[in-house]
């Protein structure tokens, strides 16, 4: 199966904060690894350096093998494509990370029931600074040690140089979603082929207290940003995706993170850790929207400040009040407006990023339709003094594709 690859410009360019590429790849994993690879390498200067503890390496390729074989495909094409050999365990190729980032965020699912149109629905946004980590206070941690590690070029702007990634694999279900920190094995949010819809939020409740412990380099098992595209490889509905979640490790490397699931049936829920990660919770409600924002949505006694947590509680309270608000049913224009009175528009210092330079922001706008497979999405281009510059929504659709799903829940 010869690979076929389209790269769009689809937002931004020169003069914007972002360019965000449509990239569409379809053939084998293998193929599709080297061609992401390939990208990384000459266009957004990542690099592989000796820096991984070879044991984590070993441990790492063994456990993908066994638990995601698409990813561990994509692995020996991203070697091919550094002229290296995959069974070395000076290198770690089950990333390709740039721009490294934990960003944060207000997410809401929308069951079928609830909205005009009769289809289920995930509203995000993603929110983040829109500078770099050497803005802020962790600037000297874990992100900024990937970074120098892994990439040759100095510190960007996270989020600078987005993809809207459409992969359909010969193996494993097709996906289409947001990419902004590593190309081979994470989305920030997306949705498959099955009708299945994943999205990571920051949390930042355990980050801002006393049990924060980022790995700070690569470990064994799923990170934070792994998480998302893991489920939307394996899994065709929320049940497959609480078994996914429940029988492999995971681990944040420089962010927890906690992440709302959704499919076509109606049903959702959101997956999260206690803050010392003892513990997993599974959040659900049924036939009412489920929201989201970056603190711990589990019954538990808060471990960080008041002042840390403030700005996402305010947001989920903001959220949930217009969803008491609601009619029975709610339109796509609502459902985006309920999502726009917590966009970030925050000053220098203030809200959820209090960095001494720049601002945080809503860096995109993503309105998933489960039913019809698709995204409305528009991004965050700059600002004025008086203005803030986004892009026009635009519509892509994932086109299905008859692909195998061979893992360990498929056999």
């Amino acid at each position: 199966m010869a690979l076929e690859l389209s790269d769009t410009i689809v937002a931004g360019g020169p003069g914007d904060f972002m360019t965000v590429r449509h990239l569409v790849l379809k053939g084998s994993n293998r193929d599709i690894g080297y061609a992401l690879a390939k990208l990384a390498r000459d266009e957004l200067g990542v690099r592989k350096v000796p820096w991984t503890d070879p044991l984590m390496t070993r441990a790492q390729r063994f456990f993908v093998e066994r638990n995601w074989p698409s990813l561990f495909e994509r692995m020996a094409g991203a070697a091919d494509a550094y002229d290296a050999d995959l069974s070395d365990d000076a290198l770690d190729f089950s990333f390709l990370a740039y721009d490294m980032g934990v960003p944060g965020c207000s997410c809401v699912y929308y069951p079928s029931s609830t909205t005009v149109d009769g289809h289920s629905v995930v509203s995000r946004n993603f929110d983040y600074t829109i500078g770099s980590h050497a803005d802020l206070p962790v600037g000297s941690g874990a992100l900024a040690h990937l970074a120098s590690t892994e990439n040759s070029d100095a510190p960007r702007p996270f989020c600078g140089r987005p993809f809207l990634m459409e992969l359909h694999p010969d193996t494993g279900y097709a996906t289409l979603g947001m990419c902004a920190f590593d190309l081979l094995g994470q989305l920030t949010d997306g949705i498959n082929s099955q009708g299945l819809c994943v999205a990571l939020l920051n949390d930042g409740e355990t980050a801002a207290g006393a049990h924060f412990q980022p790995f700070g380099t690569l470990g064994v098992g799923l990170t934070e940003g792994q998480v998302p595209r893991f489920l939307l490889e394996n899994c065709a509905n929320i049940e497959e995706a609480k078994t996914a979640l429940l029988a492999v490790k995971q681990y944040y490397v420089a962010g927890p993170c906690h992440y709302l699931v959704g499919d076509r049936s109606g049903r959702s829920f959101i997956w999260e850790y206690s803050s010392i990660r003892n513990r997993h919770h599974i959040i659900e409600r049924e036939n009412v929207p489920l929201a989201v924002t970056n603190h711990l949505l589990h019954d538990h006694v808060c471990v960080a400040s008041e002042e840390a947590t403030e700005n996402s509680r305010r947001r989920l309270a903001m959220v949930e009040a217009r969803l008491a608000q609601r009619g029975s049913r709610v339109s796509k224009s609502q459902i985006r407006d309920i999502n726009q009175c917590v966009q970030a528009t925050d000053a220098i210092g203030a809200g959820q990023y209090r960095t001494q330079t720049q601002p945080g922001r809503t860096l995109w706008y993503a309105y998933y339709d489960l039913d019809a497979l698709d995204v409305d999405i528009e991004f965050y281009l700059g600002e004025t003094q008086h203005d803030i510059r986004r892009s026009t929504a635009r519509n892509f659709r994932l086109e299905t594709t008859q692909s195998s799903c061979s893992n360990f829940l498929h056999g």
